[in-house]
C-alpha cells in the first residue's frame, strides 16, 4: 500500500501530510454494523469525547452489561465526536495496513475509528499530544488538522493554541493521510460529517498481535 517514499517518511517519525493516498479502507455502513454489535460498544472500547458520565440498567442476556445501549448511542453520536478502539481487525484491509505499519516501524499498531455525524464543526480533544506515533487516514468528510512542535511538557493537556504557528495546517479530505509523531502537539476539528481512522503505534510494547486472517 505504501511506496518507498512514504515508508521512509514514516520511518523518519516526523510530521507529514499526503493527499489522496489511501481509498476504500472503510465505510459508514461498516461503522453502522459495529455500532450495533455489542462487543464493540462496551465502555472500554467505545469513547464519547466529552466530560459526561453515562449509566444504564442491566438488561437480560448480555454477556457484557457494560456495553452502551443502542438508544443511548443514537443520542450521543448526534452531538459528539466518538471513537472505537481495538479495531485493527474490523476488516481485512485495515488488518493488512496495521501489518504493513508494523513491518515498517516494528511498533505494534492498532486502529481507532473516529467519527462525527453532525454537519456543523465539532472539536475533539483540543490541543494535545499522544503517547504513540499516529498515522491518520481521512475516510469521509473533511477535518482540519493542525500540528505544532514537539512539547517538552509531558503534563500538557491544554485547549488553547500554542503561540507559534503550526508546522502543518491542513484540511483533510477523503483519502488524505497525516502522520503525527509522539509528543507533537496537535488538534483536530470535524468540519463536516466525518469518518477517519487513526493508526496508533505503541512504542513501549513490542508484543505484536497475529495478523493472520481467518478464512472459512
Amino acid at each position: 500500500m505504501f511506496n518507498r517514499d512514504i515508508s521512509d517518511k514514516i520511518k523518519s517519525f516526523k510530521p507529514f501530510y499526503e493527499s489522496n493516498l489511501i481509498s476504500d479502507l472503510f465505510s459508514w455502513k461498516e461503522l453502522e454494523s459495529l455500532l450495533n454489535l455489542r462487543p464493540f460498544v462496551n465502555n472500554q472500547r467505545f469513547t464519547i469525547v466529552n466530560d459526561k458520565n453515562y449509566e444504564w440498567n442491566y438488561c437480560s442476556w448480555l454477556t457484557d452489561p457494560n456495553s452502551f445501549p443502542p438508544d443511548l448511542i443514537q443520542q450521543v453520536i448526534k452531538e459528539n465526536v466518538c471513537y472505537l478502539r481495538d479495531c485493527s481487525r474490523v476488516n481485512k484491509k485495515i488488518n493488512y495496513l496495521c501489518k504493513e505499519l508494523e513491518q515498517i516501524t516494528d511498533y505494534p499498531t492498532d486502529a481507532h475509528i473516529y467519527f462525527s455525524v453532525t454537519e456543523t464543526p465539532v472539536k475533539g480533544f483540543g490541543v494535545h499530544w499522544d503517547q504513540s506515533h499516529n498515522l491518520i487516514v481521512q475516510i469521509e468528510g473533511e477535518s482540519r488538522f493542525q500540528v505544532w512542535g514537539e512539547t517538552t511538557d509531558k503534563t500538557y493537556r491544554g485547549i488553547e493554541k500554542p503561540e507559534e504557528d503550526p508546522i502543518l495546517d491542513v484540511i483533510m479530505k477523503p483519502g488524505d493521510v497525516i502522520f503525527i509523531p509522539i509528543l507533537f502537539l496537535h488538534s483536530a476539528t470535524s468540519l463536516t460529517k466525518r469518518l477517519s481512522i487513526s493508526f496508533p503505534m505503541a512504542i513501549d510494547n513490542k508484543l505484536h498481535q497475529s495478523r493472520d486472517w481467518v478464512t472459512i
